[in-house]
C-alpha cells in the first residue's frame, strides 16, 4: 500500500513538473537521481568500484548543468 502511494505521488509530481517547465529541463533534473543511486550503492550495499560510477554520474550531472545554464 505504501509503495503504491509513493509511486502515485511520483507520477503526479512528474506530470505536474512537465506542465510547469519544458520537458527537457524537467527530465534532465530528474536524471540527477543517478547520483543518489550511486551513493545508495556505496553506503547501503557496499558496492565496489564506486569511483568509476561516481565519475559517470558526475558527467551526467555536468550535462544537467550545461543544459540548464547553457
Amino acid at each position: 500500500m505504501i509503495l503504491g502511494l509513493v509511486m502515485a505521488a511520483m507520477v503526479v509530481s512528474h506530470f505536474l513538473a512537465i506542465s510547469m517547465v519544458q520537458a527537457v529541463y524537467m527530465i534532465s533534473l530528474k536524471r540527477t537521481s543517478i547520483l543518489f543511486g550511486v551513493l545508495y550503492g556505496a553506503f547501503l550495499f557496499k558496492e565496489e568500484k564506486i569511483g568509476e560510477r561516481l565519475v559517470g554520474a558526475l558527467i551526467m550531472i555536468i550535462g544537467v548543468f550545461l543544459i540548464a545554464f547553457g
